[in-house]
């Protein structure tokens, strides 16, 4: 059973990392390229800040620090609502 825990854990490090990779690469090549507008790459950092408070939250709650629990819960509804307020107002 822990040794489950751990494959999952490990996986679930791994998807993050290389998905936080390539939204940054996608954010800064979408900010600095000639082509299209730096909205797309805003739009996309803000993707990555709801990713990285989601993983943050999620590790909080394996070692039961309810102070940072809290703290990325709150963190995860301020970009919740940042990235409806920008699906909605584009």
């Amino acid at each position: 059973m822990a040794s489950e825990n751990v494959e999952v854990n490990q996986t679930i490090k791994v998807v993050y990392g290389i998905v936080v990779t390539i939204l940054l690469l996608l954010a800064a090549s979408m900010i600095l390229g000639d082509y299209g507008t730096s909205d797309a790459g805003l739009l996309l950092i803000i993707v990555f800040l709801f990713i990285r408070s989601v993983y943050e939250f999620y590790k909080s709650l394996l070692e039961k620090n309810k102070k940072s629990m809290i703290f990325e819960f709150v963190f995860v509804l301020v970009v919740s609502v940042m990235l409806i307020n920008i699906f909605f107002f584009l």
